[in-house]
């Protein structure tokens, strides 16, 4: 399987760049950005999870295993998540702390190098900040959530993916001065819902 997908790489700048891994990272991009600028969990999760299957798509690809699972359990997640939403429920944080564990113990077996570790923090982090009422707390954490990513999509080779995680970066910035500047902490509250 790896020679099928070879022969979609060529060399940039002196990398192996692998160009159709590089076209879903465009449509991550476009999903993960558009889903930070929502004005409520329902949108961020809604677009997050389009983004999650662009996100399978790339590291399917690139064979960056953990990466995979964080897209494909975050995913579920999300589903399960708007599932509740939609019926007015929030989500146990024992549902939370089951896709915190299984993240944990999927990508235990695909962890070979340090940074390996990194979707791993990236899912736990941002199940937490899930679980957060306050909307303002979530896009806060996803700072972290969303470094974390830069780094790792680099170390794999998955370049558009870090062209993303800037972008996301800034999105989630721009959101977090946007949402402080037009609604109080007390409005960011009945905002999550």
């Amino acid at each position: 399987m790896r020679e099928f997908f070879s022969q979609f790489e060529v060399v940039f700048l002196g990398m192996r760049v692998n160009w159709l891994a590089q076209i879903f990272g465009i449509g991550l991009l476009i999903f993960s950005v558009t889903s930070y600028l929502q004005k409520d969990k329902k949108g961020l999760l809604t677009f997050m999870a389009i983004g999650f299957l662009f996100a399978i798509c790339q590291f399917f690809i690139l064979f960056a295993w953990t990466g995979l699972i964080k897209a494909s359990l975050g995913l579920v997640r999300n589903c399960i998540m708007l599932v509740l939403i939609s019926k007015g429920r929030e989500t146990p944080f024992w549902v939370l702390a089951i896709f915190m564990t299984l993240s944990v113990v999927f990508s235990a077996f695909f962890i070979v190098s340090w940074y390996a570790i990194l979707p791993v923090l990236q899912t736990v982090i941002f199940t937490i900040a899930l679980g957060f009422k306050n909307f303002y707390y979530l896009k806060t954490f996803s700072l972290l959530v969303e470094t974390l990513g830069f780094i790792y999509s680099f170390i794999v080779g998955a370049y558009i993916g870090c062209f993303s995680q800037m972008f996301i970066l800034i999105a989630i910035v721009i959101s977090i001065i946007k949402f402080n500047g037009n609604e109080t902490k007390a409005e960011a509250k009945i905002m999550d819902e």
